[in-house]
Formats: structure tokens, sequence, C-alpha cells
């Protein structure tokens, strides 16, 4: 019998976990990934070092290997590959290649919401900053490159001179060297995933983000998050309604979804989107809490079939804290055993290995790992947080201490 094969883009954390459950399904895994070590290097079959952003090459892998299945869940570029390069060798993605270009590059995106009436901020696709300031845009607003992975080049500005400052690395963010300028929307940012299924949403379980806005205007990045929302009911079901009408607009049909928001007192202004799993714990999760398996259904979509829409509201609250540690080559980790065993933490991924490069710009790359918080109420998981900020130290591969242990405060605000 000839064994089938799984081309598997990307070696995140999360697919770690899908490459265990497709040889589970009894696929042979080849991983692409340009990384000498990602984490899910260790349980694939095989690994190509190779960018998951070369379309034309991954499409001649999966052809030469007469892959059964092309398949990544929580990268947004990749996504992209992976629906091209199944075109490319008659395979069936769980949604077009010109879908997959309408959900990842922000422009079509934007472009597509604002004209089937989803509710987000107001916006404009440039290539230099003298365009953006010939607009209409108010300040504060958000620089975002069109088409990047994990946050690279997002800056919130103030004003002329910032936006001018931070466009350069927004727009070398972006393979298209196209930006996109939109007026920053305050309120409660939140992200909910849903399962589409015959352009119907089902709600499986959202979060609160808790961001971080460092010196220098970092990027905007999320020091971690909360499970569930702390929003009313209301806004649940308006959230419910902007994934159907997504679903309908976008063509969306068997696939995972998950969506970035602002909530406020106005309703909901969606940030963007992606018909994929999130890049961090949040599987986990939903797999722990909500009995509602992420990455298995991922792979159902990704097979063509149906996937079992079942999940329970969650009994307890959970957090996701990120380790960030930017702009070093990883040394060890200290401090993880004492977190697991006073039960500060339930679980903990590691990233980055010894040896891997940290980049420097505090996007989701530069995060060394993450801690999974099991709790019985908020304030609870924030004294978790606390814990872990003052007995967790990350050193570089010379031993010097490179955790950043700043930019935490904003759990102890109310």
């Amino acid at each position: 019998m000839e064994r089938k094969v799984a081309i598997v883009l990307g070696g995140t954390n999360p697919h770690v976990s899908l490459i265990n459950k497709l040889k589970k399904r009894g696929y042979y895994t080849v991983l692409v990934d340009y990384l000498p070590n990602p984490p899910a290097a260790a349980v694939a079959d095989e690994h190509i070092q190779e960018s998951t952003l070369d379309k034309e090459l991954v499409a001649k892998i999966a052809k030469e290997r007469n892959a059964s299945i092309i398949i990544t869940t929580n990268i947004d570029q990749a996504n992209v590959t992976a629906c091209y390069a199944a075109e490319q060798n008659g395979l069936t993605p769980p949604y077009s290649y010109e879908t997959a270009l309408n959900v990842t590059d922000k422009s079509r995106m934007k472009k597509i919401m604002w004209d089937n009436g989803i509710p987000t901020s107001k916006y404009v696709i440039v290539t230099d900053p003298e365009e953006a300031l010939k607009t209409e845009i108010r300040y504060p607003s958000v620089l975002k490159p069109t088409d990047s992975n994990g946050s690279r080049g997002v800056h919130r500005v103030n004003d002329e001179q910032e936006l001018r400052y931070f466009f350069p690395s927004a727009k070398e963010a972006s393979r298209n060297q196209k930006v996109v300028v939109e007026e920053y929307v305050t309120g409660t940012e939140v992200s909910f995933y849903y399962y589409i299924q015959d352009y119907m949403a089902y709600f499986i379980d959202g979060y609160q983000r808790y961001n971080f806005r460092g010196r220098d205007n970092d990027v905007i990045q999320s020091t971690g998050v909360v499970f569930p929302a702390g929003i009313d009911e209301a806004s649940y079901h308006q959230m419910h309604q902007i994934a159907n009408q997504i679903a309908k607009a976008f063509k969306l049909n068997n696939t995972a979804l998950f969506i970035q928001a602002i909530v406020n007192g106005d309703g909901v202004y969606v940030l963007e989107f992606a018909p994929r799993i999130g890049g961090g714990l949040s599987y986990r999760v939903m797999e722990r809490d909500c009995k509602f398996d992420l990455i298995e259904a991922e792979i159902d979509s990704f097979e063509g079939k149906r996937v079992n829409l079942s999940s329970v509201w969650p009994e307890y609250y959970s957090g996701i804290l990120n380790i960030y540690s930017p702009g070093i080559v990883m040394g060890r980790i200290d401090g993880v055993d004492k977190v697991l065993e006073t039960e500060a933490a339930s679980e903990f991924y590691q990233y980055r290995l010894k040896g891997a490069e940290i980049s420097g710009d505090m996007s989701s790359g530069s995060r060394a790992g993450a801690f999974l918080i099991h709790a019985n109420s908020l304030d609870q998981i924030k004294k978790c947080v606390r814990y872990i900020n003052e007995n967790v130290e990350v050193y570089d591969i010379n031993g010097r201490c490179a955790m950043r242990h700043d930019i935490y405060d904003v759990w102890n605000e109310e």
C-alpha cells in the first residue's frame, strides 16, 4: 500500500501537535521550514529547509512526493502557499488560492470588509508616508504591512512625525511594499474563534488581549490573553453576526476562523481575521477547556471532511502568558520547573531552542516561550502572571539575562 504524504508548512509549536495527529492518521510527514531547528522538526519524519513562502518550490516538492495533503494551520502567508500548491497538484484546499490572497493581503481584506458592511476602522493603502498625510485619517493611527507574518512592522503613531519615522519599518515588512494606515480605535481588544461550516459560524471560545506598547513605539503586541473574553452579551451576539458576514463575503465554508476586534460603547470593530488557527496556544486551551480539537478539525478541513461541531463552555478561566526575549541567540530558560511545581502555570511551551536566533523587533518572533495558566478567577490569573514574571529568566547564549520583565504592568491595570 502506497504511503500517504503530508507536506506541513512551518515548524511552529502548534505544528508539533499537527504532525503527531497526522502521523496517527497514517501520514508520512514532510516539514518545510527555512529555520535549521524549528520546534516541529523534532517530530517530523523529514525536514526540508526551505521557505514556506516559495509557492512554486512547495508545489514542486508536493508533486515529487505525490503528496495527499499540503497543510498549515497557523501561518498567514503559508496559507497562500498551501492553497496554491494544492491547486497546482489537483488537491482541494479548504478555500481557493484567490480566497487565500483575499484573507492574507490586508489591502484586499479591508476593501472586501468595507464593501460588505463589515464594521472596521477607516483606512487607506499607501506606498509612501506623504500619500498618507494627504488623507483624512486621524491620529492616533496604526501602520500595518499589507502582507506579513507575526505582527512584524505594526506600529501605533500619534502624529505626522511618528508616521514618517515608522513608515519605513512597516513598508520593509511588506513583500508588496504597501502599507495600511488605519485609524486607531480604543476599547477592549478581543479575539474570537469559530468554525465555519455551510457558510455559517459555530462559536467555540474567545479571549481578551493584554497588549503592551513598549519603548520607541515597539510593535503592538500581546503579553498574553485571558479566556473567556470580558465583554457583554450584546457584543458576543454582534461578533457572531460578523463571523457569518465574513463567511459569506469571503466564501468560507469548511474552516476555522478567528477574528481580532475592538469592542467599545459604539459596538464591534474588526481589526483583521484569518480562516485558520491562531499562532499561539489558543488551540490548546480550546482542546482542554472546550473539548474542541481545532487541529483535528483543520486536518478534516484539508481532507475535505465535515467536522463534528460539538464543544462545551469552559468552567474555568485560562490565561496564556508570552515570554519575550528580543534580539538574542537563545541560551536557556530558568524557573520553569518552579512555576509548574507551584501550579502558577499548568503547561509551558518553549518556542526557541538553544542556538536559535530570536528577532529583535518585539513581533511574535521575539517570543522565547509561553505559559498556560488555569484559574478560578481573573484575579488569580493576574497573581500567576506576577509570580511567573518574578521567578522566570531567559538567558542568551553567553549567559546574559534577556527577558523583557518590563512589559507586564498592563496586568496590574483595572
